[in-house]
Order: structure tokens, then C-alpha cells, then sequence
């Protein structure tokens, strides 16, 4: 089964590792990125999701941790520290980069 990017369309690259397999929209572009870590045993099981958009230059990062719960949002990767955790998981809207940007945004501010 293939595994596609719902941004851009394009088939994910496959790594399977011992327990898990990360799928990645590769060469990452400059508008964006997306990564999903499934279970090995099911690959319809999301353990993770990380997603970079890049609107303008501006990135924004989501990392949803299904496994464990919770979301991350943050704009330098380089700066653990500057992360917010979210305890819940956030639904991303895929489909709709601007929407998504707002509601990133919106959780910067206001953690």
C-alpha cells in the first residue's frame, strides 16, 4: 500500500526499522514537510506525525504524539526549550496550510 503526502500528493519514502516504520515526503520542499511513524505490526496505527510548514520562510512545527498523547508546536528546531506542549492530540487539517497556520500561531501566543 502506498502512503502519500497530503499536501503535495507525492508518495512518502519508506523506513522500516524493528519496531516502526516513518514514512517521509522526501526531498523535503521548502513550503513544507510531512513525517508519520506507524507501528511495524500495523502500518494503520500513527504513533507519530510531524508536519513543517513554511509559509513565506516562517516555519512552523507540529508534532502530534499519538502513542503518548499530546502535541508539540514550535518555530525554531534548533531550541528544544521553545516548544509548547499541548496535552491533547491536535486534528490537523491537511487540506487547509493557512487555517493551520492561524491555529499554530494561536497556540504560540497564548502558551
Amino acid at each position: 500500500m502506498d502512503h502519500h503526502c497530503p499536501i503535495c500528493q507525492r508518495t512518502l519514502e519508506k523506513d522500516s526499522h524493528q519496531e516502526r516504520v516513518d514514512y517521509h515526503c522526501s526531498p523535503p520542499r521548502d513550503d513544507h514537510h510531512y513525517a508519520k511513524r506507524v507501528s511495524f505490526a500495523d502500518e494503520t496505527q500513527i504513533l507519530k506525525l510531524k508536519v513543517r510548514i513554511s509559509p513565506e520562510n516562517n516555519k512552523l512545527y507540529l508534532k502530534i504524539h499519538y502513542d503518548q498523547g499530546y502535541s508539540e508546536v514550535w518555530t525554531n528546531p534548533d531550541d528544544e526549550e521553545s516548544k509548547i506542549r499541548i496535552n491533547h492530540i491536535l486534528e490537523p487539517d491537511l487540506t487547509d496550510l493557512k487555517a493551520l497556520q492561524t491555529k499554530l500561531r494561536t497556540y504560540l501566543v497564548f502558551s
